[in-house]
C-alpha cells in the first residue's frame, strides 16, 4: 500500500496500515519536532505546594525574607523526584517549622518526634551520669 510520509511527504510502501513515516529517520525527526511544540502548548506551572507556600508567605509579607526564601526552597525541594519518602517527610516537618516561625509562632515549638528524641537523649544522659557516679 502506497502512503505519503507525514514528515517529508515522500511516497513509500507501507508494511502496515498504521504506518506514518517512510523511515526511522523521518519518525525520529517528527518526534523531535513535536516535543518543543508540546512544551509551548502547556504553560509551565509551579507545583501546588510551592504555589500555596508562596501565596501564604506573600499574605504574611514574608516572601522576601530569609524565612521566606528558606520556606520556598524547602517547598521546591519537596517536589523534586530525587528524594526518598523519608527525606520528603523530613523536609515537610522542617517546612512546618519554618512556616510556624514566619507566622510569628515560636521557634522553640517542636514536633512530636523531636520532643521524643529530646526526652530519650535526656534519659540516656542521666543513665550515663548515674553509672559514672
Amino acid at each position: 500500500m502506497q502512503k505519503a510520509c507525514e514528515q517529508d511527504g515522500e511516497l513509500f510502501e507501507a508494511k502496515r496500515s498504521t504506518a506514518k513515516y517512510c523511515s526511522d529517520r523521518c519518525r525520529q525527526q517528527a518526534r523531535r519536532r513535536a516535543k518543543p511544540e508540546a512544551a509551548e502548548a502547556v504553560e509551565p506551572r509551579l507545583p501546588r505546594i510551592v504555589e500555596l507556600t508562596g501565596q501564604e508567605l506573600t499574605a504574611l509579607g514574608k516572601l522576601d525574607t530569609v524565612l521566606g526564601a528558606q520556606a520556598m526552597t524547602l517547598a521546591m525541594r519537596m517536589t523534586s523526584m530525587r528524594d526518598t519518602g523519608s527525606a520528603i517527610a523530613a523536609l515537610s516537618r522542617e517546612l512546618d517549622r519554618v512556616m510556624l516561625r514566619a507566622r510569628g509562632g515560636g521557634a522553640s515549638e517542636e514536633d512530636e518526634v523531636a520532643s521524643a528524641r529530646r526526652r530519650r537523649d535526656e534519659k540516656r544522659r542521666k543513665a550515663t551520669e548515674a553509672r559514672e557516679a
